[in-house]
């Protein structure tokens, strides 16, 4: 099967979280959430997740440096995780493109309701085999 099973949101709104996550689960993916960075890198360097869902906006450390620090200065770290931005925070043109190589999918949540979210995962390319 092609679509991925286990997600880590990393997430600190407890209300969009359990939006999401109902979707999610109804779907049939599995879901761990982290309301902070720190919870959120503990767990995806501890697991194995297909997806990574990160809210830019959380705290210690913020979004950016979870991505940062999984996937590693080449880009490379975590090649069998997928990694979604979903988040409120717009970027720039600029600001995106010099995370490109980090992320999978950009989306904003303002846009994004919870059926759409797996229509964004159903379209993932599938990850190297481990």
């Amino acid at each position: 099967m092609s679509q991925p099973k286990r997600i880590l949101f990393i997430e600190d709104d407890v209300a969009v979280a359990d939006m999401y996550c109902h979707e999610l689960k109804r779907h049939n993916f599995e879901v761990d959430i982290a309301a902070d960075g720190t919870t959120g890198l503990q767990k995806a360097m501890s697991g194995h997740y297909d997806i990574l869902l990160v809210d830019l906006m959380i705290p210690k450390p913020d979004g950016m440096e979870v991505i940062k620090t999984l996937r590693g200065s080449d880009g490379l770290g975590l090649r069998n995780s997928r990694i979604i931005i979903l988040t409120n925070l717009a970027l720039d043109d600029k600001e995106l493109a010099k995370m490109d190589h980090l992320i999978d999918k950009y989306l904003i949540k303002a846009n994004t309701i919870p059926s759409k979210l797996i229509e964004e995962i159903d379209e993932l390319p599938a990850t190297p085999a481990a």
